[in-house]
């Protein structure tokens, strides 16, 4: 294939999601998962999510807990802005693709090199 040429192909690939958090009452036991498997890597990526958080100042480890699936919406009352109180909580969300498989049908020389894009929509709740 000539340099600039496109061959488009089929890429398949899996999607793991963790979401952990961690608030005053958990400070000094780390972080727990709402969701997902931990893996090494998404363990690490939590740790550095949660460094960005501002005023983040508790232990960013994992206690191996699961929290409460409610854990956000149990008391909606308590993390109101209009409180005017500190929220104390801390939050990471981490998507990671894993096993990803590209193939070009019909290829009539093997591909070595290939780009691709995605686009991520994320939606706050």
């Amino acid at each position: 294939m000539a340099k600039g040429q496109v061959r488009y192909g089929e890429i398949t690939f899996s999607v793991r999601h963790v979401l952990a958090w961690q608030d005053s009452t958990t400070a000094d036991s780390g972080w727990s998962v709402v969701s997902g498997d931990v893996t090494p890597d998404m363990e690490q990526q939590i740790k550095n999510q949660l460094w960005q958080v501002t005023g983040y100042d508790w232990e960013p480890v994992y206690s191996g807990l699961t929290a409460r699936p409610d854990a956000f919406t149990a008391m909606p009352d308590s993390i109101q802005p209009e409180n005017k109180t500190k929220h104390n909580i801390a939050g990471a969300w981490v998507t990671a693709l894993e096993d990803i498989r590209v193939r070009f049908p019909g290829a009539e020389e093997p591909v070595k090199r290939w780009q691709g894009n995605l686009t991520p929509v994320v939606m706050y709740f």
